[in-house]
């Protein structure tokens, strides 16, 4: 259940998340994902999500 509710095979039939797909899609038509991949890097860092979109700038909601 778990596979297929979050990957699916992209046009090379690889399977892939919906996340990276959408990461691979942005890429071909040259938007920014330095956003997100320094959040990913942060992350993997051991920091805290809060620390980490404190950092990139993401805004708190009201």
């Amino acid at each position: 259940m778990f596979w297929r509710e979050y990957f699916r095979k992209n046009i090379t039939r690889e399977p892939k998340s919906h996340f990276k797909m959408y990461l691979d899609t942005m890429l071909q038509l040259n938007a920014s994902t330095n956003q997100i991949q320094n959040f990913i890097k942060l992350i993997e860092l051991g920091n805290t999500v809060e620390y980490s979109l404190i950092h990139i700038n993401v805004a708190k909601s009201p």
